[in-house]
């Protein structure tokens, strides 16, 4: 389970989640982001599923201790 009694995700995952790095695709993706494309848009282009998009947006989310893509694109360790 990796959700505690309040819904909220375990902070044992979570620090877990903070100190993996971004994969290859979570890295395009952000590229991605960062030029202001919405899911659906990132999707088309990798040839994934919206939905596999938004999964991933919110690992990359979790790993960098970030809520959404307003704090990504001010985020100061990416480029």
């Amino acid at each position: 389970e990796r959700l505690n009694d309040a819904g909220k995700i375990k902070p044992e995952i979570h620090a877990y989640l903070e100190s993996r790095p971004l994969t290859t695709r979570q890295e395009k993706i952000v590229v991605l982001i960062r030029e202001g494309r919405t899911n659906i848009s990132i999707a088309n282009i990798l040839g994934y599923s919206e939905s596999l998009i938004k999964q991933e947006t919110i690992l990359i989310y979790r790993k960098l201790g970030i809520s959404g893509r307003h704090e990504l694109l001010e985020h100061p360790n990416l480029s």
